[in-house]
């Protein structure tokens, strides 16, 4: 049985992706942040 590829996910928004600029930028957020914030999202 061969594993399902993974779908990637819709793309952000664009007000989104720069909330997160803003964080990696501006407040300094770990990657593993973003990535949290990015999933939830």
């Amino acid at each position: 049985m061969t594993p399902k590829p993974k779908r990637e996910p819709p793309p952000l928004p664009p007000d989104v992706e720069e909330f997160l600029a803003y964080l990696r930028d501006e407040r300094r957020a770990s990657e593993h942040t973003l990535r949290a914030y990015r999933s939830d999202l």
